[in-house]
């Protein structure tokens, strides 16, 4: 779905508790063009603001939550996988749902940190909420939350960098029209955007679900 200029995704859908809010004009869900051609035009759809949070960083399509990327709305609580000793890196964070991913400098390697209510993001936020945009340069002191991270504090290393558009997610031919380079490059990024909500769901059931066994997180 897109807003004012933002996209927003399916987010996990345990991890909030929403309380439907003001009905929200203008919400379009662009056209789909998987078979190729030029994109249809977008088509208006129903949303509403979540009681209590600012609509530019999440919003309800129905029972769905759709979150804009780059924010990260606090979650309640998380079960616990098994959590080992403490990390600290630099690095530009590549921001999906839930969760982020940095480029570990020790071996060149990506790995997934997550985000969760015992989380303290100092000095990024839009909105009265946490915002990590993409390649924002950070500090992470987190633990080993099995082979992920689990963020303890995140702070700015770098200048911050521009809030996302919907255009820099979805190309610039979103709204419908021809254009085979954007078309193309849209075609990417909504191929990346589904891969990331699979990562994110598959991910998540790491922090928000208790592995058998797993003792649990004080």
């Amino acid at each position: 779905m897109v807003w004012h200029d933002t996209a927003y995704f399916d987010y996990v859908p345990s991890v909030l508790r929403p309380s439907p809010g003001r009905p929200l004009s203008g919400a379009v869900a662009p056209g789909c063009n998987d078979t190729g051609g030029d994109p249809p035009s977008p088509t208006r759809v129903a949303a509403r603001a979540i009681e209590g949070l600012s609509p530019a960083a999440a919003l309800l399509y129905g029972h769905r939550i759709l979150v804009a990327s780059g924010y990260f709305p606090r979650v309640r609580h998380t079960e616990s996988c098994r959590i080992t000793g403490p990390v600290a890196l630099t690095a530009r964070a590549h921001p999906a749902l839930g969760f982020f991913t940095v480029v570990h400098s020790s071996g060149g390697q990506a790995v997934d940190v997550f985000v969760d209510a015992d989380t303290h993001i100092t000095g990024l936020s839009r909105h009265g909420v946490p915002y990590i945009g993409e390649g924002q340069r950070v500090r992470i002191d987190a633990v080993h939350c099995g082979r992920e991270l689990l963020a303890r504090r995140i702070v700015p290393a770098g200048r911050i960098v521009p809030e996302t558009t919907a255009e820099d997610i979805l190309g610039a031919d979103w709204r419908g029209g021809p254009s085979i380079e954007t078309s193309a490059r849209r075609h990417g990024w909504v191929t990346a955007g589904v891969a990331a909500v699979t990562a994110a769901v598959a991910g998540g059931v790491l922090v928000l679900r208790r592995r058998p066994g797993a003792p649990h997180r004080s």
